[in-house]
């Protein structure tokens, strides 16, 4: 009996293990079955590997690459057990990839994540994320990963669209200057290296003359020129609407870069038709500016002025002569810009060249001549610091200064008893254009006491080639307010007296240029007297500039010139000196005498 019992129970125990063995077999098996699940079902590209290629089955025969990755990549299972990873990345790609592999293989790190491509059968690419981590496999000795991708091909070409539009010209499809900064930082030899700017000159006339869209068609047609010029050596930049860069590297010999560089004028020459729109080149070598994309952009700048200015060629290779300059004019313009900010107390100041009436030879008035004196380079002439002040942007300030000490000085003469003298003003185009130019005028002969009506205000004669109108309206109503105006430099800019009738002026100054050419039985003769005939038959006043010799000086009062100035009857003077000059003139009976 009691063996039968034992026999029973024997029996169930025996049940109770095969039961555990038999549940355990269905837990694994379901979680097999979820395994296998997941991993063909997931979002993600998933694929096993084992020393470096693609695992064809675990021990257990769970899968090793699904079907999300055969879809990314556009190969199937059997094709990517053929190939491995390496044959289908894209071969810029493998070199990164690998390395970071075998950091990984060899414990160095744990996992790593990169984007890279992979190649799909039609050779085109496919961008992924891809993430690969190590992995242990129970009875799979050696080096075992996991590796997850994820298809990110549409970002990539948002962000390469993105790029393009944030480093390239929308007008002529080329590198902008963003990316021509971009490249210059990223740049470590810059031996053998040349920038050449290409400038338009006189751009700006064919906007006004036919129109943005012609010169957008232009700016397109030198652009693709231009770009048809690259290779690995040479790389071309649109900066500005204006201006090319073309970037020239491994430069074998000099000859080389004047080769590229009458290409470069053969092509812009082939794109404009237009004789009065030329471009030219400024050559920079990099070797000693290296990173410094500024000074890079300033004296290729300069350089190409340079041969614009100077006409003797095309193009012009910047030197240290050229520096030079330059680092003359940043002290002019920091002097400049100290004397307005009041820290350097002296510095301009000015000179007064007396003005006499050719009838009377009695003192009519002064010019008003600026001078500028700088802490470190001295004397600096007027038509360099007057540049100058232009380009920065100074010109109205030291203009408003230049007014203020001129109107003093006849407030000065004023104050001796000389009630009837003027005082002529240069003045730039610049000034004469803003909206405050006339209030700052009327504010400033309220606080010196001056009345407006012994002011005449001096322009070069080339300002009337552009603006006519708008400038012709302001001299209007500068005689409405009793000031005078006048062409100054007659016969050096404009296109003689075809429109000056056409000018609200009072005056006109004849240039030195015309008076010097005053020699007996010189032909220039009859052009200076009939150039004060047709001003006086205009109604206007002629001033002769620049006289040095009693020649000169009976020849334009034998033309009925209205006023002299000039060396013979005395040089700029001093505000002291000048006072000097006007009292010893009164002394001596009103008119100045001749030695």
């Amino acid at each position: 009996m009691d063996y039968i019992i034992d026999s029973k129970a024997e029996d169930k125990s025996k049940t109770a293990v095969d039961y555990k063995i038999e549940k355990l077999g269905k837990d694994l098996m379901q979680k097999k079955m979820l395994f296998r699940t997941l991993f063909e079902q997931a979002s993600l590209g998933i694929t096993i590997g084992h020393n470096g290629n693609y695992l064809e089955e675990t021990i257990a025969g769970s899968p090793t690459i699904n079907k999300k990755f055969q879809e990314i990549v556009g190969r199937s299972y059997e094709e990517l057990l053929e190939l491995g990873w390496e044959q289908i990345t894209h071969p810029d790609d493998v070199h990164l990839d690998r390395k970071n592999f075998i950091k990984l293989w060899s414990g160095e790190i744990d996992d790593f994540q990169i984007e890279k491509r992979y190649i799909k059968p039609d050779g085109s690419s496919v961008w992924v994320d891809m993430k690969i981590c190590r992995l242990i496999i129970d009875n799979l000795e050696g080096f075992n990963y996991i590796c997850f991708v994820e298809d990110i091909t549409k970002r990539k070409n948002n962000e390469f669209r993105l790029m393009y539009i944030n480093e390239h010209d929308p007008l002529t499809g080329l590198y902008n200057r963003r990316y021509f900064s971009t490249y210059i930082e990223e740049m470590d030899v810059f031996e053998n290296t040349v920038a050449i700017l290409a400038n338009i000159k006189n751009f700006s006339l064919l906007n006004l003359t036919y129109g943005y869209g012609y010169a957008e068609e232009l700016i397109s047609s030198i652009g693709k020129g231009l770009s048809e010029l690259q290779d690995s050596n040479i790389k071309v930049f649109h900066i500005s609407i204006d201006r090319f860069i073309v970037l020239l590297e491994n430069i074998p010999d000099k000859g080389y870069v004047d080769n590229i560089s009458w290409e470069i004028v053969r092509r812009m020459d082939e794109s404009m038709p237009l004789n009065t729109i030329h471009g030219y080149l400024g050559i920079l070598e990099l070797d000693e500016i290296g990173k410094d994309v500024d000074r890079i952009l300033k004296y290729s700048s300069i350089a190409a002025k340079t041969a614009s200015d100077t006409q003797n060629g095309r193009f012009c290779l910047f030197s240290k002569e050229m520096e030079k300059k330059i680092l003359r004019r940043e002290r002019i313009q920091e002097n400049l810009s100290s004397y307005l900010e009041g820290n350097i107390t002296e510095g301009m100041y000015v000179e007064y060249q007396p003005i006499i009436d050719a009838r009377t030879f009695e003192v009519h008035g002064f010019e008003a001549l600026a001078r500028f004196n700088s802490p470190q380079l001295g004397i600096v002439p007027p038509i360099e610091f007057i540049e100058i002040a232009e380009s920065n942007k100074l010109i109205v300030p030291l203009g408003r200064d230049i007014m203020r000490q001129s109107f003093s000085f006849l407030k000065s003469i004023e104050e001796k008893g000389f009630h009837d003298l003027v005082i002529s003003i240069n003045i730039s185009i610049i000034q004469l254009l803003r909206d405050d130019f006339v209030p700052d005028l009327i504010q400033i002969s309220r606080e010196t006491g001056i009345s407006l009506d012994k002011v005449n205000l001096e322009l070069t004669e080339s300002i009337f080639s552009s603006n006519f109108t708008e400038i012709n309206a302001k001299l209007s109503r500068l005689k409405q307010l009793g000031v005078e105006t006048a062409i100054d430099d007659f016969g050096t800019g404009y296109s003689s007296l075809s429109r000056e009738r056409e000018l609200d002026i009072s005056c006109l100054k004849i240039d030195k240029a015309f008076i010097n050419k005053l020699v007996p039985s010189n032909e220039e003769d009859s052009i200076t007297s009939d150039i004060i005939s047709l001003a006086h038959k205009l109604g206007h006043v002629v001033v002769a500039e620049g006289v040095e010799t009693k020649n000169q000086m009976d020849y334009l009062i034998m033309s009925n010139c209205d006023y002299l100035q000039g060396y013979y009857f005395s040089k700029p003077l001093s505000r002291d000196a000048s006072i000097e000059f006007i009292e010893r003139v009164r002394d001596i009976g009103g008119r100045v005498v001749f030695s």
